[in-house]
Formats: structure tokens, sequence, C-alpha cells
């Protein structure tokens, strides 16, 4: 998965035009796709996202913020790693949930919509496309709707219709239930991990966190044998 990604990648950086950011509601974006961005006339109902098999023994939840360069690096290194070392195999599951960090607050309730959009059109794998191929554009620089675009359209999913409902922040109401339940929790930083519900603290730093993570995955999973 990640060498074919990395290949698809290379073709973007080949052939993208330059897109300008901070489109709101509905503002014209530059992009190779030539977008309306008209206010989607439905929003796809969605659960809260997911990676996974709802019978995995142990459960993770995420909190992150797709705008953000530490959820980037996360997200490239140790979150990639643990989907295909845990999820794929069966052996946790992780939720995902939006916490617009200080930055840039127009970008992280856009990008969250489009994150939810694709998993409501395209389901985990969806999803699962979009964010790392996300992180992986905007790392070496920042978000723009042409990157946006590119990795809706490498999930499967129409790039101007995810930028419209990115656009419009149609998901703007889950995004803030994400971070009420994320405060309840006194988690106000991303990432941040909880693993069968007990937070996993020092992940930093977050490009090398695949081992403390894992570390607690296995205890989780040993925990979880003992209890049958």
């Amino acid at each position: 998965m990640r060498s074919s990604r990395r290949a698809f990648l290379g073709t973007l950086a080949a052939g993208s035009t330059v897109s300008l950011s901070g489109c709101t509601e509905g503002v014209p974006v530059e992009t190779a796709y030539d977008c309306a961005v008209d206010e989607p006339t439905t929003t796809p109902h969605t659960r809260q996202p997911h990676i996974g098999q709802q019978s995995a023994p142990v459960s993770v939840e995420v909190f992150h913020d797709l705008s953000n360069r530490p959820t980037w690096a996360f997200t490239t290194h140790a979150l990639s790693a643990i989907l295909d070392d845990y999820v794929d195999t069966g052996t946790a599951r992780i939720e995902f949930y939006d916490l617009p960090v200080p930055g840039d607050p127009d970008w992280a309730h856009q990008l969250a919509s489009v994150a939810r959009y694709i998993y409501a059109e395209a389901g985990q794998d969806g999803y699962r496309s979009y964010i790392e191929t996300a992180a992986e554009l905007f790392s070496s620089d920042q978000p723009t709707w042409q990157g946006v675009g590119d990795a809706a359209s490498a999930a499967g999913v129409d790039p101007c219709t995810a930028i419209a409902h990115g656009s419009w922040k149609t998901y703007e109401s889950d995004t803030e239930a994400d971070r009420r339940y994320a405060h309840s929790l006194e988690i106000d930083a991303v990432p941040a991990l909880l693993i069968d519900g007990q937070r996993l603290s020092d992940i930093n730093p977050v490009n090398r966190s695949e081992g403390k993570i894992s570390a607690a995955i296995e205890k989780a999973l040993e925990n979880s044998s003992g209890r049958k």
C-alpha cells in the first residue's frame, strides 16, 4: 500500500497545479479540477469514522486535527504502521475524532468535513486512503484545495464534491461534538490516543511513537485475553 501511494504522489507532483488556500463557503478556488464549489444539497449521514473490525479485541481512539503538522507526522509514520500491523490483522479497531487545535480553524473544520464526507461515500478504505494521502501531500508544504481534491480522487470520491463539502464545512457540528468529547476527557492537544479507554501519555516525538503505541496495544491484548 505504501509503495503504490508514493507512486501516486509522484504523479501528482509532476502534474498538479497550485491551489489557493482558505476557501470558505463557496468562494471559488483555483485547482486543476475547475470546481464550482456550490453548496451541497445533501450531506450524507455517517457514523463515527473508524477503521477495523467491530469484533477486534482492542479498541483505539485517535484524536487528530487534519490541518496540523504533528497529525501529519503521526499519520505518515506511526498510524500507518499500526494500521498495517494491528488493524489489518484484526487485532485492533481505530475510531477517529476531530479535535481542532489553535492554528487555522477554517482548515481544521474544512478538512474534517472532507474526511467525513469521504467516509460516508467510500467507507473505511476511502477514509484511510484520504487521511494517509493528504498527510503525505501536506507534510511537505501546507494544505491546499488541489491536494484535497487529489487525495479525494485517490480515495475514489469525486474531488469537486469533496471540496464543496470542505468549503461549506458541512460536518462542522460533528467536529464540534468531537471537540466536546475530547475536552470531557481533558484532551486538548493532538495527536492523542486512548487504548481500551486508557489515555496513552507522552507519544512525542510522534513520528517515532510506533513502539510505545505497539507496546500499549500488546498489553491491552494480553489483558483482553486474560479476561476471557
